[in-house]
């Protein structure tokens, strides 16, 4: 019996969105990425906000926020508490890509999506899998496999298993190896699948000559830099910059080019450390060169890291070459550089993706295809300044900064102000200390928890902590059983925890350092006084700012080129793939509509007869595509098992049978019993006349031959055998087979039988 399977998208249907759709299928509710588009707007997550509470799975494919932006703002906004799979790379990078989001914006906006915390909290539950590891699930019965897709470190196509149906996710592949990572695979498990779930965008991607475009990238750049600009390319984050590092790195490399190269975004390090440590996620050959000669491409000699436009101003003063984040231009470093490049007409900024439309990145390459003149773009860019506080925001921040000031000049008016002067007494380890329970408003808080409030320090030198009762009334206070500096811990109770922090201490070859401020003798305290709130440093203050948006207008007249770094497939490699994979139902999604109906056509043609089960559906549109198959599970009796041959095609085990269907029985698969009057003795293949299975292809049929030692050569649509016997497929799959009768003919007959004959 076929398994239920229901496909809704939630958004990526049309155009280059981000992609979230939900799957249901044999009782099992699944998440097939959760993507969110810049600039974060909550609406887009309103459809995966009504189910996100009963999801079960969540599969992610690739890193880039397209695939997986969403999924912070989906577990700490909708609850949603699904068990999420990816492979290592999506979830390092991906941290990686969303990290430098929220510090980007966070200095544009008041940006409130997620935070880093949030981010650390959801990628913490992911659970990682390896390439072809089969990771079965069982709450669900479901098996999970991932394979690689070619286009980002880690990027996969997902296959899902359950009760013999396979449903397989493929979106955003590349079929060429790149210089870091290796092709699509079409595993021969990924044959024949129930549904297959793939995307049209990159349909109409015309073939490309990749060392032509790589020889017209550098030499524009090259060309630049000696006229005296600098280049600009806009990047993602951790993507597609790393095939772009390793090109550049080499070029710099071959010839010794002294001009500076640089990475430049907030979490530029941390990403080429990641890079270095994922070489096992990445191509045959950067793994063999690391394994021979500890080569690693992302130990970078040339390239430089920088994390601030202002690290960038601070290389040698020359033309530079500068990948910084983000590809979109709508906030980040590549704003920011554009900005300052954008009015010289010797620089040049070169777009290396697709962009999303709306974006400032889009609206310079449309403005580049309709180029006609020598005229400028005027573009309007909004970028964050900090501005000095002025009028009624200045005088109250000088209100609060003189109440925090009086505070510490006199910490025990203060006190006395908070709880009217009231102390209690408490036993410590057997000595009686007078406490003071009143909050010291000037200790810093920690936002993890709100229960620490303060340190005060007793006459003999030690510091206590002091733990307040309750947040909303700070007069409550009661001493806290962590015990730090100075103190030993006693025997039977819990060692230190937070808030006791280890201050970093420098040493050198003389010891360590100390400063002699620390040994001057001060004016001795009052000794009547049997607690003294610890007080901050008092800094000098700076002048008060505030984060502002200001529009600007800046006249483009930097030259603006484009190349394909994207790495994406192309549709002559579709067409390969669907006729390849032959799904019993396909679903077409995330492109523009001409393209949807473009691909919609060309597979209904390879798929022959199946041009009711291709489907393209709408946003919310619910799409039945239940296997249907008259496929049961049945118990073999002994009288079957004795009469049946196994035939081994294409690596199964293969027979046919005939027989009656037994009782059926609750709790056990129903037995197929053997006809009432057949013979055990009597051969089940001797009458039944020839019955073959799967698509013949010629080329399959030619390999078996040449392992037989056959002699096998395509002629036209036919492959002829040792120059005597033809063998040709006709339109409607049927075998025919020509040549002289004798003891060859016969030999080629019996190998083209053991490819697809069971009886």
């Amino acid at each position: 019996m076929g398994t239920s399977i229901n496909f809704t998208p939630l958004c990526g249907v049309r155009g280059n969105g981000p992609l979230c759709y939900f799957l249901e299928f044999g009782g099992c509710r699944c998440l097939l990425d959760c993507g969110w588009s810049e600039p974060f707007d909550v609406s887009e997550l309103e459809p995966l906000k009504r189910i996100a509470s009963t999801i079960d799975v969540v599969l992610l494919s690739h890193p880039d926020p397209q695939h997986l932006g969403g999924i912070p703002y989906a577990m700490n906004k909708f609850g949603m508490k699904a068990k999420i799979f990816a492979t290592l790379p999506v979830v390092k990078m991906g941290q990686m890509f969303l990290y430098d989001h929220c510090l980007s914006r966070k200095g544009h906006s008041e940006f409130d999506a997620f935070t880093l915390d949030e981010i650390d909290t959801a990628f913490s539950k992911i659970n990682a899998l390896k390439y072809n590891e089969e990771h079965f699930v069982s709450d669900f019965g479901v098996t999970l496999t991932a394979h690689s897709a070619g286009h980002l470190v880690g990027g996969t196509v997902w296959q899902i298993n359950k009760s013999e149906q396979d449903i397989v996710y493929a979106v955003d592949y590349n079929h060429r190896k790149e210089r870091h990572l290796g092709a699509v695979k079409l595993h021969s498990s990924l044959s024949r699948p129930a549904v297959l779930i793939t995307h049209c965008s990159d349909f109409d991607n015309p073939l490309c000559d990749f060392n032509k475009r790589d020889r017209t990238f550098l030499k524009s750049i090259m060309s630049t830099l000696r006229d005296g600009g600098n280049v600009l390319i806009p990047t993602d984050t951790a993507g597609r910059v790393l095939e772009l590092i390793i090109l550049l790195e080499e070029y710099w490399s071959k010839h010794r080019i002294a001009y500076p190269l640089a990475l430049l975004s907030t979490v530029a390090y941390s990403t080429m450390e990641f890079a270095k440590s994922q070489l096992e996620w990445m191509n045959d050959a950067v793994t063999e060169a690391f394994e021979r000669d500890r080569d690693n491409p992302f130990q970078c000699r040339y390239l430089q890291v920088c994390h601030s436009c202002e690290e960038v101003a601070n290389l040698p003063s020359q033309p530079k070459v500068v990948l910084a984040s983000m590809n979109s231009m709508e906030c980040g470093m590549s704003s920011e550089l554009l900005v300052q490049w954008a009015g010289d007409a010797k620089n040049l900024i070169i777009l290396m993706d697709h962009v999303q439309e709306g974006t400032l990145a889009h609206e310079i390459e449309q403005h580049r295809k309709r180029k006609t003149s020598d005229d400028g773009l005027q573009l309007r860019i909004k970028l964050a300044r900090r501005v000095d506080l002025e009028g009624e925001e200045l005088e109250e921040f000088e209100k609060k900064h003189n109440r925090k000031c009086r505070r510490v000049d006199d910490p025990e008016k203060t006190n006395r102000d908070a709880v009217e002067g009231e102390a209690t007494r408490e036993e410590v380890y057997g000595e009686e200390i007078e406490l003071d329970t009143s909050p010291s408003f000037d200790q810093p808080l920690r936002t993890s928890c709100s229960s620490i409030s303060r340190l005060v320090r007793q006459r003999s030198g030690a510091v206590v902590q002091m733990l307040g009762k309750e947040v909303a009334q700070p007069g409550n206070w009661a001493r806290a059983d962590v015990l730090i500096d100075g103190f030993d811990v006693p025997e039977g109770v819990v060692a230190p925890m937070f808030p006791s922090e280890d201050d970093y201490v420098e040493w050198d070859d003389y010891g360590e350092f100390f400063d002699p401020k620390d040994f001057f003798v001060t004016e001795a305290e009052d000794e009547e006084s049997e607690l003294i709130p610890v007080a901050p440093e008092v800094h000098e203050e700076e002048m008060p700012t505030k984060t502002v948006m200001v529009d600007m207008s800046v006249m483009l007249k930097a030259q603006v080129r484009k190349f394909d770094f994207s790495g994406r497939t192309n549709g002559r490699f579709m067409k390969h793939m669907i006729s390849e994979m032959a799904p019993r139902h396909l679903i077409i999604l995330h492109g523009s509509a001409e393209t949807t109906q473009a691909f919609k056509k060309m597979a209904e043609r390879e798929l022959g007869g199946m041009q009711k089960r291709v489907y393209c559906p709408e946003i919310g549109e619910t799409v039945d595509v239940s296997s249907g198959t008259n496929s049961f599970r049945l118990g073999l009796g002994d009288d079957i098992m004795q009469r049946i041959t196994l035939r081994d095609v294409k690596g199964y085990q293969l027979a046919w049978v005939e027989g009656r269907v037994g009782e059926i029985q609750e709790g056990e698969p129903p037995q197929l019993l053997a006809v009432h009057g057949d013979s055990p003795n009597t051969p089940a293949t001797e009458t039944l006349g020839g019955v073959f299975i799967g698509d013949v292809r010629l080329s399959g049929v030619k390999t078996a031959l040449e392992e037989a030692g056959i002699v096998a050569q395509f002629h036209g649509r036919s492959l002829v055998c040792n120059e005597d016997v033809q063998i040709r497929v006709q339109s409607a799959g049927h075998i025919v087979m020509e040549g002289p009768v004798s003891e060859e003919y016969y030999r080629i007959r019996a190998v083209l039988y053991g490819q697809y004959h069971i009886c």
